[in-house]
């Protein structure tokens, strides 16, 4: 198994989050919640909670995230890929779908960071993983 594949379904998740929001946002204008011109600058009205959610929740799929593509590039550039290491790309990824789940529901803080700090702790043991299987790079 490759890490390639937990890293394509965490894309896929931020492709369909990403169109969540488009949609939600062309009927949250439909149905006149929010005033158009709020998109053309991203500011001067206010949007619903809802799409203030789903927004913030798909900005935060491009913090630590990144973390994580960038650990599994250098994975197989480098052709470390552990069973370990592809199980906490898998346990990333169900952590970040359960982060989502709580930012987009119902939103408890405290929630909310105990799952964002799994998340980060699983991307930092990759990292150290990855540093303690590195080849000889000389």
């Amino acid at each position: 198994m490759s890490v390639f594949y937990p890293m394509l379904i965490l894309v896929l998740f931020t492709c369909i989050i990403c169109l969540v929001l488009g949609l939600s946002r062309l009927i949250s204008i439909k149905n006149g919640e929010v005033n158009p011109k709020q998109y053309r600058l991203m500011s001067g009205y206010e949007e619903p909670i809802h799409l203030k959610k789903l927004n913030r929740n798909y900005l935060n799929l491009f913090e630590i995230p990144v973390l994580f593509y960038i650990a599994g590039c250098v994975m197989l550039a480098l052709k470390i890929e552990t069973p370990e290491l592809i199980a906490l790309a898998w346990a990333f990824v169900v952590v970040r779908f359960i982060h989502s789940y709580i930012h987009i529901t119902y939103n408890h803080p405290l929630h909310r960071f105990l799952i964002f700090g799994v998340s980060l702790l699983i991307v930092v043991a990759m990292w150290i993983m990855i540093a303690l299987n590195l080849p000889s790079l000389s």
